[in-house]
């Protein structure tokens, strides 16, 4: 997204994979801002661009989010930005054999309403409703609307699926797709020059559900026993001053940086000069970023927050119970006094098996087979 350029990485990162694997594919995408953040004109309808990103015929409109807090308000508006450029796709590349949705608001919502009823496959990514952030009557009612019409549901974990399941019963079961781990991640690790240092990096927004205040505690005990360790934050938001304020009170803001915002390519350079990877989020739908540090051959302490169950196992890394102080402390204690016990090619190997391009090709491809035959 020009304006963003991490909205949609992962969407694109999949359709790439796809073509490369012999599926012609087209991007279509509505990039919702909200009027409080834009600083041109108002009344300014959007930029509409029409690309051709790595052969693939891209499509992306920027919107203004004018009606927040009018039920269907902005789902009308996506919708509408969406079929206007359906409708160009498909003058210049002809019909698609299907629509693969990601997220029912908005992008299935607006693939189930188009005129020409093109088979819909919805993969879904927000957890709003699993967190009971998405309570409002009509917002179910347009999932449920979207459920019914689409022929197949995915969801990017065992856990999100079950979840969803449990939400919305009635419309059956959901496919299990994992995301997949960009294959630049899959590289080598950086030589460090004092060797001697322990680094742990842990890289996400800076909000309470990703839990990098309990991570500062449980490493201001890890580092009474260990005084040469190193915690790298990669990540902004709202709670970075009182982060790194947090820090000083513990006395470890010597062994604390704050790396602020990171590009993608800044993220592998640090996974690669790392020792060890952390997670203590609250809620994960997967964690793309477990998969890009396992890419990299880092061992992974994550917390049992839905999608990281599917992902780390005894041989890569340690999971631990949420809001668990104690069981921080020892599973940081735990990945450093074993550390010689993790081998990072065959963390790198398992990876490439089970998320890369190729194998989740594999599983999409599965799930278009059994719709096309239908």
């Amino acid at each position: 997204m020009p304006t963003k350029p991490l909205a949609g990485t992962f969407f694109q990162e999949q359709a790439y994979a796809l073509k490369s694997n012999g599926i012609k594919v087209g991007i279509v995408a509505v990039n919702q801002q909200s009027i409080k953040k834009i600083g041109e004109k108002l009344f300014n309808k959007g930029t509409v661009y029409n690309i051709i990103d790595n052969g693939i015929p891209t499509y992306i409109q920027e919107i203004r989010s004018w009606l927040p807090n009018i039920p269907y308000g902005n789902a009308l508006l996506c919708k509408r930005a969406f079929h206007k450029m359906i409708d160009s796709y498909i003058e210049e590349n002809g019909t698609p054999d299907l629509i693969h949705a990601h997220s029912a608001f908005y992008g299935g919502y607006a693939a189930i309403t188009y005129k020409l009823k093109i088979r819909t496959i919805l993969t879904e990514h927000n957890s709003g409703f699993v967190r009971g952030l998405f309570n409002k009557t009509w917002k179910k009612a347009l999932m449920r609307k979207v459920l019914e019409n689409v022929v197949a549901k995915i969801a990017v974990s065992n856990f999100f699926s079950e979840a969803l399941f449990q939400l919305f019963p009635e419309n059956g079961r959901w496919i299990t797709v994992p995301n997949i781990v960009d294959a630049s991640f899959f590289l080598k690790p950086i030589e460090r020059n004092n060797s001697s240092n322990i680094t742990f990096l842990n890289v996400g927004f800076l909000t309470p559900v990703k839990g990098q205040k309990s991570l500062l505690t449980a490493f201001s005990i890890f580092c009474k026993e260990i005084s040469n360790a190193h915690l790298l934050i990669g990540g902004d938001g709202p709670l970075k001053d009182e982060l790194v304020n947090y820090s000083k009170e513990l006395n470890i803001d010597e062994n604390v940086v704050f790396l602020g915002n990171l590009s993608r390519d800044e993220v592998r350079h640090h996974m690669r000069k790392a020792d060890f990877f952390v997670l203590n989020s609250n809620f994960e739908t997967f964690g793309v970023v477990l998969i890009e540090a396992l890419a990299a051959g880092l061992p992974v302490l994550s917390t049992r927050s839905g999608g990281p169950q599917d992902i780390i196992n005894d041989s890569n890394g340690i999971l631990i119970e949420n809001y668990n102080q104690n069981a921080l402390v020892e599973g940081l204690l735990k990945l450093y006094h074993h550390k010689s016990f993790y081998d990072k090619e065959k963390i790198r190997k398992d990876c490439y098996d089970r998320f890369s391009g190729e194998s989740i090709v594999r599983l999409l491809k599965d799930v278009y087979n059994k719709v096309l035959s239908n």
